[in-house]
């Protein structure tokens, strides 16, 4: 684990390799916190082994993690259906979270995603991007049932972080289109690629792809 702030340049999220750049810095620091080994076929999504994260609540996972305020863990959302265990899933800052299925018999079944890995499982869930995203125009992040209704929490806002929310609703809109395969074999480079377009448009050097994130809109 880098010992302090990561050097100017370098991406955020590096995790095992695999998705480099496809998260941020919050998602950097729950990938060293625990040990995770991807799941087969799910390109960007991890499972642990951790005795102990099986009987912790999502946000008392995060919090075991060093994540806790709206500075790393951002909108959440609950998902309830019909014959299934209650998922709680949770954004972190810049990118990529946690998902976790929540059992009958009170453990609970946490999943690590990259930004991409998100996106995926959301589309798969026929959830939008926004229902995890503060509203463009406040600070509110939403948390939404089955039914579609939603209450609100607070979140912060950042031109960085405006940038991710763009590349992944832009992912998301894309990925209907797509057939499985094509979602597995392209939703990391999706991700990466929208968040260095959104960054330069934002007036910030997309960190780990441009350079040191800057806000030029005044």
């Amino acid at each position: 684990v880098w010992p302090g702030p990561l050097p100017q340049g370098w991406p955020r999220f590096w995790g095992d390799g695999q998705y480099v750049g496809d998260g941020g810095e919050a998602l950097q620091r729950f990938w060293s916190a625990l040990v995770w080994k991807e799941i087969r076929n799910c390109p960007g999504r991890y499972t642990t082994k951790d005795a102990a994260a099986r009987g912790e609540a999502p946000m008392a996972l995060l919090r075991r993690c060093g994540l806790e305020g709206p500075q790393a863990a951002g909108g959440g959302v609950q998902v309830l259906l019909d014959g299934k265990d209650p998922i709680v899933l949770r954004r972190l800052r810049g990118g990529g979270g946690l998902l976790t299925y929540c059992r009958p018999s009170g453990l609970f079944v946490h999943t690590f995603n990259t930004e991409s890995g998100l996106a995926r499982k959301l589309d798969a869930l026929g959830i939008s991007a926004h229902a995890v995203l503060p509203d463009a125009g406040s600070a509110d992040a939403a948390v939404v049932v089955a039914d579609g209704e939603c209450q609100s929490l607070s979140a912060v806002f950042d031109s960085e972080e405006v940038a991710s929310q763009a590349a992944l609703c832009g992912c998301i809109a894309v990925l209907p289109f797509l057939l499985d395969r094509e979602k597995n074999a392209s939703a990391c480079a999706l991700v990466v690629a929208l968040h260095r377009t959104a960054s330069a448009r934002a007036g910030v050097a997309l960190t780990g792809c441009v350079g040191i994130a800057h806000d030029t809109t005044g």
